[in-house]
């Protein structure tokens, strides 16, 4: 943690340098640093927040001129080439090395998928099909790593190694989901064959989308990002009662009522499931009015 802590301040530097004024090589030096952290600390997981400001700096240079293109690229390309060295995918056996190394490898593997789709390489530049391409082989990643989860001891784990994968995933679906009804809006005068052909398309990215996340859901039964995740898509499926499942999957109580509600009620209210929305406000209306009768009690107590 410390060493993590040692690598941002380093980072730190470069990016004061990017805010100054853009002179010609900054782009060159931050894009050099964020490819050496990395290479130190991408089997972190507080990697990518770390160099989240830093990345986001070279997406904006990108725009600005050419000498930021050619570091945004270079950036790229290394990262490309870090995320094939670590890929199960790209050796014969897949289970080479013992699980201790696996693991590092797989997060510094996911570490460079999630910077790639902050800076927009990886399936970008292919347009469509490079997108469900990529989409493609991080689902094959995370089924061919799960035998890392299963060689794991000590019980039931609220994440498991390669959950993010899935995660992107549904990310680059969302990206593909939201590109197609840019290019064909709803309200649009386009012809009605192409409103048809965006519809259809929309819907198969997101009848995918929901069945990474239930097939995801088996072998990480108590990960609430893929339940939250499914959620969203549900909610944009029309597919009310399948959201509202997951949702009691979470298992909400006490305060969470309060503070995870704002998950349900848009699902509820879109598909039409008023009885439920009116059950988890009445299951709100309860908490609330306990709290304050065991506020005062508490209150008196402590100013006995």
């Amino acid at each position: 943690g410390g060493g993590g802590g040692g690598g941002g301040g380093g980072g730190g530097g470069g990016g004061g340098g990017g805010g100054g004024g853009g002179g010609r090589g900054e782009e060159e030096e931050i894009g050099r640093l964020v490819v050496e952290y990395v290479k130190r600390f991408g089997t972190k997981l507080c990697c990518y927040d770390d160099l989240l400001p830093y990345a986001s700096l070279l997406v904006k240079r990108r725009k600005g001129g050419t000498e930021g293109g050619e570091a945004w690229r270079w950036v790229v390309e290394r990262l490309e080439e870090m995320a094939m060295e670590n890929s199960v995918l790209e050796e014969e056996g897949g289970k080479e090395g013992g699980r201790e190394e696996l693991v590092k490898r797989l997060q510094k593997f996911i570490r460079t998928q999630q910077l790639l789709r902050l800076l927009g390489g990886g399936g970008k530049e292919g347009g469509q099909g490079g997108k469900e391409e990529w989409v493609r082989r991080l689902s094959e990643e995370f089924s061919k790593t799960q035998f890392v989860n299963e060689e794991a001891e000590g019980g039931q784990r609220e994440v498991q190694q390669g959950d993010e994968l899935i995660l992107l995933c549904v990310h680059l679906l969302h990206d593909l989901e939201k590109e197609a009804e840019r290019t064909f809006p709803p309200s649009s005068s386009s012809s009605s064959s192409s409103t048809t052909t965006t519809t259809l398309y929309t819907l198969r990215l997101r009848l995918e989308a929901a069945t990474l996340l239930e097939q995801a859901l088996r072998y990480s039964p108590y990960n609430y990002h893929f339940r939250i995740a499914l959620l969203g898509v549900y909610e944009r499926l029309g597919a009310g009662a399948s959201g509202v499942k997951h949702f009691n999957g979470l298992e909400t109580k006490q305060v969470q009522l309060d503070t995870l509600s704002f998950l349900l009620f848009p699902l509820c209210f879109s598909t039409g499931l008023f009885p439920e929305a009116m059950q988890q406000l009445s299951d709100l209306l309860s908490f609330h009015s306990s709290a304050q009768k065991e506020g005062e009690d508490h209150l008196a107590k402590s100013l006995a």
